[in-house]
């Protein structure tokens, strides 16, 4: 159900490292989501990587060069109160190192600030599937999840 965007710059992830980084930063997501490790939960998951012109982005208002350190964006979209603040936490944490993994870069204080990792939240009865409006309680159940558990 997590739906995952990765925002790098073009050429900053080489087409061999585009399978490991879409399938390593799915699985640190995973591992975090508290979903349950069926067949029917990983289908849930929806990962794009999406590649910008560097000097279409700017850090700090200076706009970016293509010789420039590239900076990476993770976007993990859930549902308001399916993730705790421990899980938060190790999926940032596992998200960065994932990434930096799949790239081939040490996970050292000058690349791990070069990933931001965003977990924006739905509001319940907002996540939509299938044509219906989909509650907490309605993803939970269909995914065998209690949702007392996922706080």
């Amino acid at each position: 159900m997590p739906v995952i965007h990765i925002s790098a710059p073009v050429g900053a992830v080489r087409p061999e490292q585009q399978a490991d980084v879409l399938q390593g930063v799915t699985a640190a997501v995973f591992a975090w989501s508290g979903l349950p490790d069926t067949p029917q939960a990983w289908a849930t998951l929806r990962t794009y990587l999406a590649e910008y012109a560097p000097t279409t982005s700017a850090i700090g208002g200076v706009v970016q060069q293509a010789h420039d350190a590239p900076h990476y964006e993770v976007s993990v979209t859930m549902p308001t109160g399916w993730l705790n603040t421990v899980r938060k936490q190790g999926m940032i944490d596992a998200v960065t190192r994932a990434l930096l993994e799949a790239i081939a870069t040490p996970f050292d204080e000058s690349s791990r600030f070069r990933v931001r990792c965003l977990i924006p939240e739905i509001p319940d009865g907002n996540w939509g599937s299938g044509g219906y409006a989909l509650p907490l309680s309605a993803i939970a159940a269909a995914l065998g999840v209690e949702p007392t558990s996922l706080v």
